[in-house]
Parts: C-alpha cells; structure tokens; sequence
C-alpha cells in the first residue's frame, strides 16, 4: 500500500471586519486562544463586525503586546483629518479622494510621511509585517496591510468599501451608487479594471464565478479571509487541531473560501506526518490495528484539496504587485 497525502503552505490575502466588544484585549500578555478568538469575532452579529478590531483581535495572537487602543485612537485621528480635508458635507467621491490623498500623499496632514509599499517585503512574510499595528507606525506595508487600512477609513466614513481576494493578494472593492469598482492600495490607491488581476494571477474562470475569487466580499466573509492568515500562522506552528478548529469556522461563514479548504487539507496532512509518517518510513509499514485511522486521514486529507479544486483553486506562482 502506498498511499500519498498532500499540504500546502497558502498566504491568505485576507479580511474585513469583527465585534465591537470584540476579544481584541487593549493589550494582553499572554498570547489569546486563537480559537476563542475566531469564534467569537465571526458568530459576532452583523451590527457588530468592524474590520479594524477584527484585525486587532487576530493580530495579538501573535504579538500580545499590541496596545489596541492607541492604535484605535490613531486610526480615530487619521478619520478626523480626512473628515477636515474633505470638508463639511463633503461628497462620497470626494471622501474617497482625500483618503487616497492622506495616505498616498506627502503633506502636512500626514507629516510629510506618505504610507508606502515595503518592496522588501511585498507579502508580509516577515515577522510583524502583517500586523497592522505594524504598518500605522513604520507606514511601510503590503498587499495586506494597505489594502486593509484604506478600507477601514472608508467604512469610518461612512462608504461602502470592502475587501476582495486574488491568489498572494488583496484589494479593495468600493461601492459608489450602483457602481463598484477595484482600488489598488498597494499602487497610490489607484482603480483598476478586473483585467488588471486577471492578467497578474492566473485562475481559473471557476475560481471567479464561484466567488472564489474577485468576490465583493459581505464584512462577515471579509472577516473570515482575514482568519485565513490565522490559520496559515497556526499551520506553520505545526498546530493542525487549531487549524482545523479555526478553518471549520471560517467555512461556516464563507463556504467557497478556497484557502481555508486548502489550509484544512494541508493540517490533515500535518497531522498523518506528526502521527505516522516520522514513526513508519513507509504507508506499508503502518501497523494494521492504525491503518483505518491512517486511512481517514489521508480521505480526508484528500476530500479537503478535491472540494478547493472544485470550486477553482489551483497552486499558482507568486504575482508580483503593484
């Protein structure tokens, strides 16, 4: 018998959104359940997602430390400066523009200190880089963290923003009217067409139509993608039950996240590793009293990368953006 299992390592693009009194603890010392937190941020009603201390709550299991109040206040600030920028009575368009000019923009409104893509680290892959308390105090971000900021001001103020996902990347959606469209924030907050992503990352027109991808994504789904990356931290940590745990979570929420189903197949083979595969070089050597359990977890294994391809999802090449 020779039977092989599959994993993959994803970076999820994530997110947007969580509870108001959300688990995002002011600042812990001890690093939360990261279960606890997932749950409580996505059974949160709908009234109470807010994408900023969804982030928090998600960031400070992994650095603790983070002060999430001073960083709401910051956040706060920021909003009061485009409000005065914009004016009183200001259009939506009008708002949209003075966001993308607070960021992108050097002036006395941002200190002459406009936030900037980290060409060193596009993805966030370095420790702490995808934190968002990471970039509102270096202003270097990535295809993470930028995208993400410049929503959360735009819910603050009142508009219809929100996040959407491609292969290693993640935009904005913005909804002016009946018109919404894609704003790239990795890029000077710039729109960009659909065939703008399309000709960057490769996929499958399925991964499209299933929602896979290029999705305007609902807060409660955006949150979920944001969770993704949670799950993906746990994965390298070799953690597969909390994978799963979080991963099952996420699927209740956003059932064609591709990711997340990739994430559980890949934490079924982390675990047929941990449990059989460094104890018994081969599948044959495996005693017959632990061959069904080995068995489950290779179908499982399996049945999670069968129903991510279903919906579109192919392993692809790492884009390089903006």
């Amino acid at each position: 018998m020779g039977i092989w299992w599959k994993v993959a390592l994803v970076i999820a693009a994530p997110m947007s959104a969580a509870v108001a009194p959300c688990p995002a603890h002011e600042n812990a010392s001890v690093s939360p359940d990261p279960v606890a937190v997932v749950r409580a941020v996505l059974t949160a009603p709908d009234s109470n997602i807010d994408l900023a201390r969804a982030k928090f709550a998600f960031d400070q299991v992994l650095d603790p430390t983070i002060d999430v109040r001073t960083y709401l206040e910051q956040i706060d600030q920021i909003v009061r400066t485009v409000q005065s920028m914009a004016g009183p009575g200001a259009s939506e368009k009008l708002k949209l523009t003075k966001v993308r000019d607070y960021l992108y923009e050097s002036g006395d409104w941002n200190d002459h200190r406009p936030y900037e893509y980290d060409m060193s680290d596009p993805l966030g892959r370095k420790p702490g880089n995808a934190l968002l308390s990471n970039y509102l105090t270096t202003r270097h971000g990535n295809c993470v963290t930028m995208p993400l900021l410049y929503v959360i001001l735009a819910q603050r103020l009142g508009l219809d923003a929100t996040i959407s996902v491609v292969p290693f990347h993640t935009f904005a959606k913005i909804t002016l009217g009946t018109r919404t469209f894609n704003v790239e924030a990795t890029s000077g907050g710039h729109v960009e067409g659909d065939d703008f992503y399309r000709r960057k990352t490769p996929m499958a027109d399925a991964a499209v139509a299933n929602g896979v991808y290029m999705k305007t994504l609902t807060r409660r789904e955006a949150v979920a993608v944001l969770a993704d990356a949670l799950a993906a931290y746990l994965l390298e940590q070799k953690k597969p039950s909390q994978v799963l745990a979080v991963t099952e979570l996420v699927l209740a929420a956003y059932p064609h996240d591709a990711n997340a189903l990739v994430e559980k197949g890949s934490a079924y083979g982390v675990m047929i590793d941990q449990q059989f595969r460094e104890k018994y070089p081969r599948p044959m050597d495996i005693p017959s009293n632990l061959q069904e359990q080995y068995l489950a977890l290779v179908d499982k294994n399996k049945q999670a990368f069968d129903q991510a391809e279903a919906l579109g999802w192919r392993e692809t090449e790492e884009p390089q953006y903006p």
